[in-house]
């Protein structure tokens, strides 16, 4: 075997290794498909973008792809809020969470939402009066109260689900079935990172925020 045949094999070994190390239980399979559907989208990428790595950090270009994909998403979310006479996407992702959670708290479905807890409120407010949630007691904290769906509110959560489907049909058709679940695993991992750390650095600023998640190297650059 030639040597250069030789470096690639064990950069392809290292890779898998460190694939094996970040997602445990993932098989060759998954990684033979995270790998080919990475260095093809670097394929395309090179070809697409006009900016040049050097221009603009890996953690930037993401960022911003991120924040694009968002928006757009919330513009197909909007359309589906018209056809279905709900008053916004959050009486959707509401209504939805609830009935996910089986009977969260006020604050629990907040911040599950990850919202204001103001801008939540409001929410569930106009939930209860339009009779598609309910609360009631909760047996172990007198100050707090759960939610419920209504069946009011699962034959909306119903009449929704259609439109919600037809939204990812509409996002992802440019993806492969391979490419969906790199994906799915991707986003699970980083959301799974911050739901972690959400909690406990809502109410901080930026600075703090930075201090606690160890990258406060990078404050001087916030000043």
């Amino acid at each position: 075997m030639k040597p250069h045949a030789n470096n690639q094999l064990v950069e392809l070994v290292n890779l898998f290794h460190a694939y094996e190390q970040q997602n445990p239980g993932a098989t060759v399979a998954d990684f033979c498909r995270y790998h080919l559907a990475t260095e093809k989208m670097k394929d395309e990428e090179k070809i697409m973008s006009p900016v040049t790595e050097e221009e603009v950090p890996l953690t930037g270009r993401l960022g911003r792809l991120l924040g694009i994909a968002s928006k757009y998403a919330d513009f197909y979310w909007r359309k589906m809020v018209e056809l279905t006479g709900l008053d916004s996407v959050e009486d959707f992702g509401y209504l939805a969470c609830t009935y996910q959670l089986k009977s969260p708290t006020k604050s629990e479905l907040i911040l599950y939402n990850i919202s204001s807890f103001p801008s939540g409120i409001e929410v569930i407010k106009r939930l209860v009066r339009k009779g598609w949630l309910e609360e009631s007691p909760d047996a172990h904290d007198k100050r707090s109260k759960r939610l419920a769906v209504t069946p009011e509110g699962l034959l909306v959560l119903q009449r929704c689900i259609p439109a919600a489907q037809h939204i990812a049909d509409v996002i992802f058709p440019m993806l492969t079935h391979e490419e969906q679940e790199i994906l799915h695993q991707l986003l699970s991992k980083l959301n799974r990172h911050h739901a972690e750390r959400y909690p406990g650095i809502r109410q901080k600023n930026m600075a703090e925020i930075l201090e606690i998640t160890g990258e406060s190297g990078n404050e001087k650059r916030l000043g």
